[in-house]
């Protein structure tokens, strides 16, 4: 376009009235089609949550993973927030200590809170229960 209206203004002429007309236009529509920077709005980031949220949760509430200001470790049925950037999690006294602020991010924008699952327990199988080769003959 920019070829265009070059070649148009080389056609009019500089003292031509028509060359005014059109470069006011021009700067017009220009100015017009930029997006001032009161009316641009931030577009929030999709909430970012690790593809292992499951684990992370099971792994907190069998005691895996400790708190990193207390050195305290979670228990099921305990609400807690978990950083996803850093997957870091805190005790509810903890966060607030820090000022509800993940202490690597500085910030709480991808921390969110959970209540801990109750671990699952899995009965030992008998080998007597299980299928044996012979069963498949």
């Amino acid at each position: 376009m920019g070829c265009f209206l070059s070649f148009i203004f080389f056609l009019l002429g500089f003292a031509n009235w028509g060359f005014w007309v059109l470069a006011v236009l021009f700067l017009f529509i220009g100015r017009a089609s930029k997006p001032s920077s009161s009316s641009q709005t931030v577009s929030k980031n999709p909430e970012i949550v690790p593809d292992d949220l499951d684990n992370i949760l099971q792994s907190l509430s069998q005691g895996e993973i400790k708190d990193p200001v207390t050195q305290e470790t979670f228990r099921s049925g305990q609400k807690v927030y978990l950083c996803h950037t850093h997957r870091l999690a805190y005790h509810e006294d903890s966060w607030q200590e820090m000022g509800c602020r993940c202490m690597v991010c500085g910030h709480n924008r991808n921390t969110r809170d959970y209540i801990l699952p109750t671990p699952i327990q899995i009965t030992g199988n008998k080998t007597n229960d299980l299928i044996q080769w012979d069963d498949l003959k």
